[in-house]
């Protein structure tokens, strides 16, 4: 478990900001951190990672203090496991992909996991290409491989998909989740997609006017109906004549136009995976 509890002042466009974070973050589980602009959320991602230093509280991995105001510890960023993707990818622009990712090794010896991360993330072609030879999708893909490297206990994501288009950021959310699974590190994420949060968080943290103001599971915090791209629901009621179908999904029922030639073949009872834009909350 990770604890946070740390207070900081901060100064941006709309002003000041106090910043009173409280946070318990259990090991393995996927995290996302939503707010408006300008909220603080990245301040909170780097007091993490020791990038920024707090004024007062303490943040503590398991037995292990990162930082405590009262006693004077502050661990060094490079000392903490923690994994950083920046939303601008941060990668040395004058190094290969080799390079960049070699720097982030934590034993020069573990070549095992250079290269396992190389397949996964399919960068064997791309090694000796710099940053600025490469697409956004492939930068990206760079920045992951290389805060995996360090082979963090929890890798913090500052907004990594949003400047890509929704083919390749769903393809990147894709690479996300399997990677999350397969080590097993704790992810936090700053994002404003809520259709990215309910396929890969299992819990969110709302931060307003500097506190955490909600947590829960996405089906709890989010807007049911965001919920309901691509997944599945038992069909309760179907009108053929008007392309409506009435689906029972686990956050409620609701009901879809589909038109008329995508709901052939379909009968009540049957599951239905739901790739929806038109929809209405039926009451």
């Amino acid at each position: 478990m990770i604890e946070v509890k740390f207070s900081k002042s901060l100064r941006g466009q709309s002003g000041r900001l106090q910043l009173d974070i409280d946070l318990h973050i259990e090991k393995g589980k996927f995290y996302a951190l939503m707010g408006e602009s300008g909220a603080g959320k990245t301040s909170v991602l780097k007091a993490i990672a020791g990038l920024v230093r707090p004024e007062k509280g303490f943040i503590r991995y398991q037995q292990e203090i990162w930082y405590d105001s009262n006693t004077g510890v502050f661990i060094k960023p490079q000392k903490r496991k923690v994994g950083f993707v920046f939303q601008d990818y941060a990668l040395f622009p004058n190094m290969s992909v080799e390079q960049n990712l070699t720097y982030a090794l934590q034993d020069s010896n573990d070549k095992d996991l250079f290269h396992e991360i190389l397949e996964l993330m399919d960068l064997n072609l791309l090694v000796k290409s710099r940053p600025l030879e490469l697409s956004g999708g492939q930068q990206q893909r760079v920045a992951l491989a290389r805060a995996i490297l360090r082979r963090p206990e929890i890798v913090l994501l500052d907004e990594p998909l949003s400047a890509l288009d929704r083919k390749l950021r769903k393809k990147l959310q894709n690479d996300l989740e399997s990677l999350h699974r397969h080590y097993g590190f704790t992810t936090l994420m700053v994002t404003h997609d809520e259709s990215e949060v309910s396929r890969l968080a299992d819990e969110v943290f709302i931060l307003e006017q500097g506190k955490i103001l909600k947590k829960g599971s996405p089906l709890e915090i989010l807007d049911p109906a965001i919920l309901l791209e691509e997944m599945e629901g038992e069909i309760l009621d179907i009108s053929k004549e008007k392309g409506e179908v009435t689906i029972s999904q686990v956050s409620g029922i609701f009901k879809f136009r589909m038109g008329t030639k995508k709901l052939e073949g379909r009968s009540i009872g049957d599951r239905i995976k739901l790739s929806i834009k038109d929809w209405s909350i039926d009451e």
